[in-house]
C-alpha cells in the first residue's frame, strides 16, 4: 500500500512538472535600454519593448548585458512566460542574446529647447489629471516655465548636452487638492542636475529626486 502511494505522489509531482514545462512559451523581442540607470536604490535600468506605449524601470537581470552609460542600446532578449504551479499566476523570465545596435549619446539640447513637454510618467505611474504639468525652455534654453499640476512656475535654467538644471524657481501660491504632491517633487527634481535623453518624442529626465520621469510632446 505505501509503495502504491509513493509511486501515486512521484506521478503527480510529475505531471505537475510536465504541465509547468509544456505551458512554458519562449519568444525573441527586442528591447530597447536608455543610456543612464536610475536612482532605484541599486542602479537599474530604463527601457521599454516595441509593444510598451513609455519607458519604465526594467525589474530583471540581464547577465552577460555589458552596459556602458552613455548609449543607447537595442537587445534581443528571449521572454519565457511560463505558469507557477502553486499560484497559477504567470511569470516572465529574460535572458540577454545579443546587442543589436549601440548608439552614443549626442548634445539633445536643441531639441531640449524647442520643445513644449507635458509630463506623462512619474516613477512608473500615469499621470492622470485634468491638466499634465508641462513645462517648456526659453531664451535659447536659459529660462523655464511651466504647470506644475496646481501652480504655474517660473526659473532659470542651465542646459548642456545631456543635462539639465533649474535655479531660483518661482510660481503662483495656488492650494489643490490633487497635483500638489506631483508638483513639488517635479519642481525639486528640476532644480537639481538633471539628465536627460530624448527619443520617439519622448523626453525621459533621471534626477536624485525621482527615479525618472517621461514627458511626451
Amino acid at each position: 500500500m505505501k509503495l502504491y502511494a509513493i509511486f501515486f505522489l512521484f506521478a503527480l509531482v510529475a505531471c505537475a512538472t510536465q504541465s509547468t514545462k509544456s505551458t512554458a512559451q519562449k519568444s525573441i523581442k527586442a528591447l530597447k535600454v536608455l543610456p543612464y540607470q536610475g536612482a532605484c536604490g541599486t542602479p537599474c535600468w530604463i527601457g521599454k519593448f516595441s509593444h510598451d506605449s513609455s519607458y519604465h524601470v526594467l525589474d530583471f537581470n540581464l547577465d552577460g548585458f555589458k552596459f556602458e552609460e552613455g548609449n543607447f542600446y537595442i537587445i534581443r532578449v528571449q521572454e519565457t512566460t511560463s505558469v507557477d504551479p502553486t499560484t497559477q499566476k504567470e511569470r516572465k523570465s529574460y535572458k540577454y542574446k545579443n546587442t543589436l545596435s549601440k548608439t552614443a549619446v549626442t548634445d539633445q539640447s536643441s531639441q531640449l529647447s524647442s520643445n513644449k513637454w507635458h509630463l506623462d510618467y512619474m516613477e512608473s505611474s500615469a499621470v492622470i489629471l485634468e491638466e499634465k504639468p508641462w513645462f517648456q525652455l526659453r531664451d535659447n534654453g536659459s529660462k523655464i516655465n511651466g504647470f506644475g499640476g496646481c501652480n504655474n512656475f517660473f526659473g532659470t535654467v542651465e542646459v548642456a548636452k545631456n543635462t539639465l538644471k533649474g535655479s531660483t524657481f518661482g510660481s503662483t501660491q495656488m492650494f489643490c487638492n490633487e497635483g500638489s504632491l506631483m508638483e513639488q517633487k517635479l519642481l525639486k527634481a528640476l532644480q537639481q542636475s538633471c539628465r536627460y535623453y530624448i527619443t520617439e518624442n519622448q523626453l525621459v529626465i533621471w534626477s536624485e529626486e525621482v527615479k525618472f520621469m517621461v514627458f511626451k510632446l
